[in-house]
């Protein structure tokens, strides 16, 4: 019995709470002062709020006018489900898959290329080895990382960089002298296509829905990447090729002339 009591003992004091006081709270444990009232700041809020929907609205206006230009778009380049590679789509400028973009002295001999832009760099050569292998076809190559993807900006990111590439080839060609440009992705349709695409338009000064018809024309299957062909909407509108917008232009400039005359 008195083993058993000095057990129940010894338990009862194991669980028994600490006898030694709490720490004092801290600064960080104490409830923040209620914040002041700031009408200047809800006013600033309601502001944001405002300019927000009137982004929204913008947006959605800018949609509705984009939406039968996408149609069009996507109604053209669907007409064909095949088509040959490498396809000429300006003097300058041909168009490629990977299978014959991998053929240097083809190309150099056959096609008459004189440069290779790639939109694949890294994905079957490396920028080092992609140089290695033209350069021993007398081929100039220059190439970016792109992606196929819709959310992808192609155009931001890469047409400035094309564009210095194949222009100057242009103009080579017109004071008599060679130069041509290959331009090449995986499938030879939407990365490619899309930087093809832009080209014609800004170097030609050709309408957007013009410009699809004639690439999509050459290649057949191309600029299939939705997010793309809205990049090439936007880029027709900063350029104004728009077909509307290029027909309000000439008929401003028609008024001017005419008022010219009159005066």
């Amino acid at each position: 019995m008195a083993s058993l009591a000095a057990s129940a003992a010894r338990k009862s004091a194991h669980v028994a709470p600490s006898s030694r006081p709490l720490p004092p709270a801290s600064s960080a444990d104490a409830c923040p002062p209620a914040a002041p009232d700031n009408d200047e700041g809800e006013e600033e809020e309601e502001e944001e709020e405002e300019l927000s929907l009137e982004d929204l609205r913008r947006k959605l206006q800018r949609r509705e006018e984009d939406a039968p230009y996408l149609r069009a778009i996507d109604d053209v380049v669907r007409r064909r489900l095949h088509g040959d590679t490498p396809c000429e789509l300006l003097p300058e400028l041909l168009l490629s898959n990977w299978a014959e973009a991998d053929k240097p002295a083809e190309l150099a001999q056959a096609w008459q290329v004189t440069h290779v832009f790639s939109c694949i760099e890294g994905t079957y050569l490396s920028r080092e080895a992609a140089i290695e292998r033209y350069a021993a076809a007398g081929i100039t190559y220059d190439g970016v990382a792109a992606e196929d993807d819709e959310e992808y900006s192609m155009l931001p990111r890469h047409f400035a960089r094309f564009r210095s590439f194949v222009a100057p080839l242009r103009r080579r060609r017109e004071a008599g002298g060679a130069g041509r440009c290959l331009v090449h992705c995986a499938g030879g349709m939407n990365r490619s296509g899309v930087l093809a695409v832009a080209y014609a338009m800004e170097s030609r000064r050709w309408p957007l829905l013009d410009a699809v018809a004639h690439c999509a024309g050459a290649r057949g299957p191309i600029l299939w990447n939705a997010g793309f062909q809205q990049e090439l909407v936007d880029f027709a509108r900063e350029n104004d090729l728009l077909v509307e917008r290029q027909q309000q232009r000439r008929h401003e400039e028609q008024e001017e002339k005419e008022e010219m005359i009159t005066r």
